[in-house]
């Protein structure tokens, strides 16, 4: 496939390299909109658990937020659409 993926570090070029072996494109994406803009890597080699290299902690199914309870978002990518700042769900 030619990706890789590199964990535990911010620079490309350290960290622990990992072929990615299969790429699942959110069948809902639209190139134009960007809309359902995700995707999932299958990564070929297992992760070495390290303290800059640690598992994502996901909330349980079914969980909703509290209306103004605190939270944590993170991702990658724009964060506005013609200078107005929004979070999706």
């Amino acid at each position: 496939m030619g990706l890789e993926v590199a964990s535990g570090s911010a620079n490309r070029n350290r960290g622990q390299p990992h072929p990615v072996v299969a790429v699942f494109i959110h069948p809902k994406y639209n190139d134009y909109l960007s809309d359902y803009d995700a995707c999932v890597l299958r990564i070929g080699t297992p992760f070495m658990w390290s303290p800059t290299t640690q598992p994502a902690k996901l909330v349980p199914l079914g969980w909703e937020p509290v209306p103004f309870e605190t939270v944590v978002a993170s991702g990658w990518g724009s964060q506005s659409v013609s200078g107005c700042f929004y979070l999706g769900k």
